[in-house]
């Protein structure tokens, strides 16, 4: 599944990314590894060769990073978020993200940024079968996927997630591709960050997987025995 500009898996959250200037990328590797915090041991620093950047407008001064590593099993994208305080790795847990926004830095005062912190929230934290993925496109899901809709009826349902304003906070409504299966979805967003799914309507099961594995940090092409 090798993805365009020579990325061996596509961005886990979607949006406006863009990478690195070569010429910038040893500094920027230097400035990712010498700031680690909340990171464990950065195994794959000397085989960093590529990064991808994805600014995070609900968190100000924090970006998702992608970094292009080089591994035993092939290259592989490993993910990180950057901010205020260092490097922190992005592993599938939900405990980082709770930690910074306890510490004040979360904005989800409009419905544009409450939709864009549902689309982090649910690529960043994963379940026993991955990420939560919010299809807005029917190009999205083919990205992640490797297929089309296997139902022309299911392209209808990709579009934009859907904001409304509650005396609680936020109800959205989103397209969720979990697994093998597609979901008509409500969440619940208050100014704390704390989202909670409080409807999932499945609409289509037996669809492809997502073709990507995860080791914490780590995302590679889904292999016919998974992760190596």
């Amino acid at each position: 599944m090798l993805q365009p500009f020579g990325w061996p898996t596509p961005p886990l959250l979607s949006g406006s990314w863009h990478e690195i200037d070569p010429d910038l990328a040893r500094e920027f590797r230097d400035l990712l590894v010498s700031s680690q915090i909340r990171c464990t041991p950065l195994v794959y620093a000397g085989a960093m060769r590529r990064y991808r950047v994805r600014p995070l407008a609900f968190w100000p001064g924090w970006m998702w990073v992608d970094a292009l590593v080089d591994t035993k099993q092939g290259a592989a994208s490993a993910a990180f978020l950057y901010g205020p305080y260092g490097a922190h790795e992005l592993d599938g847990t939900s405990a980082l993200i709770h930690d910074v926004n306890e510490g004040g830095a979360l904005d989800v005062s409009t419905a544009d940024l409450a939709a864009d912190y549902l689309r982090f929230f649910c690529s960043a934290v994963r379940g026993d079968e991955g990420p939560f993925f919010l299809i807005e496109d029917s190009e999205r899901f083919a990205l992640l996927s490797g297929s089309a809709f296997p139902d022309a009826g299911l392209a209808a349902h990709a579009r934009p997630v859907a904001v409304r304003q509650t005396a609680t906070g936020w109800d959205l409504e989103a397209f969720v591709y979990y697994g093998d299966a597609l979901f008509a979805s409500r969440f619940s967003l208050d100014a704390t960050g704390l989202v909670e799914m409080i409807d999932d309507e499945p609409l289509f099961t037996g669809v492809a997987t997502p073709q990507i594995d995860y080791d914490g940090l780590v995302s590679r092409p889904r292999t016919a025995g998974g992760m190596a």
